[in-house]
């Protein structure tokens, strides 16, 4: 029979040996389609798999597992599909990354900006389709939704967030509610694109209220990435003192709940080129944007310079 000593003597040894033995923890699916991770450094993702030399890839969406991954591409560089933008995909099966394909495509009518809800039961997307007839319109945000393992065709979201102007890129926060932009209000400078909010209440959105003048300016504000927690955005912005064609700008949000003023984020990521398209990883380890026509990825940590 075991005496109180040596019970703790054997609990002492189960201790030392369990702590002496490493926990593997199995990396994301996402960052094994990569040869090198990033730390503070950006690197293009996936290159020569998603990012290609001869292809401009913007935008780029995963699942929460990290196995599945949507990402836009621009047909005027895309020499093995031109015509109009679409968005492909690419997911983690059998321990390797299938060859992206295409997804979401039309043979007049464009499809980018992908983005999956926050429950992944819809794959956002913008397109310039008409609800009726068949002329191009304006950009509206459209969905397909999960129905088992298939998707449904594309839904236009309608009103209140479609209107007769602009409406792209959304992203969303923990309770559903999205975050977009549009120049539904700037009538008079149609470049004076704003980022909005609508409420997600009752499985419908309530009408979309425009961020404050922290956030939005006379200039144009789009493609906006909200957190999931809303404790920070990122949107691109195209105003007088940036560094190139457009930057990005992020905002943290105060303890009181308001916007904090939009910072440029400077020569680590902007550049003389155009970045948009700012995306954060469902694990919150990966920064992702797109930078001269290339999908780049850098560690998080970087947002500690900003706050």
């Amino acid at each position: 029979m075991l005496n109180h000593h040596n019970f703790l003597y054997i609990l002492l040894i189960v201790f030392l040996a369990c702590s002496k033995t490493p926990h593997a923890v199995k990396p994301p699916a996402y960052s094994l389609i990569s040869e090198v991770v990033p730390d503070t450094t950006p690197l293009i993702f996936a290159p020569d798999f998603i990012s290609l030399p001869d292809r401009y890839e913007f935008g780029i969406t995963i699942s929460k597992n990290g196995k599945q991954i949507f990402f836009g591409v621009d047909p005027e560089f895309d020499l093995q599909t031109p015509g109009v933008h679409k968005v492909w995909q690419t997911s983690f099966i059998n321990d390797k990354w299938t060859e992206p394909e295409i997804f979401l495509s039309h043979a007049e009518f464009t499809r980018n900006d992908p983005m999956l809800s926050n429950d992944e039961n819809r794959l956002y997307f913008i397109s310039n389709q008409p609800v009726e007839g068949d002329m191009a319109k304006d950009i509206d945000l459209w969905f397909v939704e999960k129905e088992g393992q298939e998707w449904s065709d594309p839904i236009n979201l309608g009103t209140p967030i479609n209107t007769e102007f602009d409406e792209f890129y959304s992203s969303f926060t923990n309770d559903g509610s999205m975050y977009f932009a549009s120049n539904s209000m700037s009538t008079n400078t149609p470049r004076n694109y704003d980022i909005y909010k609508a409420q997600w209440e009752d499985d419908h959105f309530l009408e979309p209220i425009a961020l404050s003048d922290s956030i939005n300016t006379q200039y144009y504000e789009g493609d906006v990435f909200v957190a999931p927690d809303e404790s920070y955005l990122i949107f691109a912005a195209a105003r007088r003192g940036g560094m190139g064609q457009g930057n990005l700008y992020i905002s943290f949000r105060s303890e009181s709940g308001e916007w904090q003023e939009a910072q440029n984020m400077g020569a680590l990521i902007n550049s003389e080129n155009h970045e948009l398209c700012p995306y954060v990883t469902p694990d919150g380890k990966y920064f992702m944007y797109t930078s001269n026509k290339e999908l780049y990825w850098v560690s998080t940590k970087i947002f500690d310079r900003y706050r």
